[in-house]
């Protein structure tokens, strides 16, 4: 009898879809690395691992100034909340899901106690669910100051392009102007797509570990960016 192990699989890359269905072996056209995660999994397919891929939104890290424990690089998604600033994709009224990484772990190293995996592979796990509008309002309360907010349509964010923010500027030297807009342009695509909320009901890890809270975007900027 095959022994069978247990194993997580990296999510896909940066800010994560809601679902692997959501964002199917088409998604290779936009972004080419997501091959290499397709052909993974579908490896895993034909193991005897019980394995599971962990959905969890975007990382509420991104938004979050240095003083919040992480090990996750900081970037600026969307919303520049050190420069007072935001240029939100679509019309900002898409739901979606923002987890803290720590909380992610947290639910992780609990799941490994469960029985049995779910048969789909995914396990979600949820630290918040918002919209950008409803995100910029926070963080202008606990700022103290009104934003200044653009808003970059779906034909803009199709063409590759995003509003240029302050916090940007601190990546280039990584990631060349051009490339890292054409790297945010897609990510904030299937965001104001609708494609960015993981779905916390029924099956979520949020449902079988309610004793865990993780941390929610309120909490996060009031400790952190409260003027």
């Amino acid at each position: 009898m095959a022994q069978t192990s247990r194993g997580v699989a990296p999510e896909q890359p940066a800010t994560s879809q809601g679902r692997t269905t959501y964002n199917p072996l088409s998604g290779v056209k936009i972004l080419p690395p997501l091959e290499h995660y397709f052909t993974s999994l579908a490896l895993l397919s034909t193991t005897t691992l019980e394995w599971a891929v962990v959905l969890n939104g975007t990382f509420l890290d991104y938004f979050a100034p240095p003083t919040l424990r992480s090990h996750h690089p900081h970037g600026t998604i969307a919303l520049d909340i050190a420069h007072c600033a935001a240029a939100i994709p679509g019309d900002g009224d898409a739901p979606i899901s923002f987890t803290y990484t720590f909380d992610v772990a947290r639910f992780v190293v609990a799941a490994l106690d469960l029985a049995s995996w779910p048969a789909s592979h995914e396990l979600r796990v949820v630290g918040d669910e918002l919209t950008f509008n409803e995100f910029v309002k926070l963080a202008e309360e606990a700022r103290g100051v009104e934003f200044d907010v653009v808003y970059d349509d779906i034909e803009t964010l199709k063409s590759s392009k995003v509003s240029e923010l302050p916090g940007h500027k601190a990546s280039y030297d990584k990631f060349p102007k051009e490339r890292l807009q054409w790297f945010l342009a897609i990510f904030e695509l299937w965001m104001a797509q609708g494609l960015g909320r993981v779905e916390r009901g029924e099956g979520s890890l949020n449902e079988l570990f309610p004793e865990i809270k993780p941390l929610t975007a309120r909490d996060m900027l009031e400790k952190y960016w409260k003027a």
